[in-house]
């Protein structure tokens, strides 16, 4: 079960945030971690449901444990399949460049 919003707003954004997953379209930006749990809890809840869920996601940290697929995007294609295939060192380097600090990957 994911935590419960604490605060009227966070109510009020989750509330938003299930009416436009409902209709297919789903928003969100710079949410607290508490409130990305209970997102990443309604889209697997939604997938479970039969919908299809699309998610655009910057924190590499945590899309191992959220998502079992990944589409990897720099200016084009990088690489795109399940998550334990192609969310590598390699191919992370060659969308987010040579520095960039890599997930450690369990």
């Amino acid at each position: 079960m994911p935590p419960k919003p604490k605060t009227d707003a966070e109510r009020q954004q989750l509330r938003t945030l299930i009416i436009d997953a409902a209709r297919g379209l789903f928003v969100s930006r710079g949410v607290d971690a508490v409130t990305e749990r209970t997102i990443v809890e309604l889209l697997r809840n939604l997938r479970a449901a039969g919908k299809t869920v699309v998610v655009v996601h910057h924190d590499l940290q945590t899309v191992p444990e959220y998502f079992d697929w990944v589409a990897l995007l720099n200016v084009r294609r990088v690489a795109c399949g399940p998550v334990a295939e192609v969310f590598t060192p390699e191919n992370l380097r060659a969308t987010y460049g040579e520095k960039a600090v890599l997930p450690v990957l369990k």
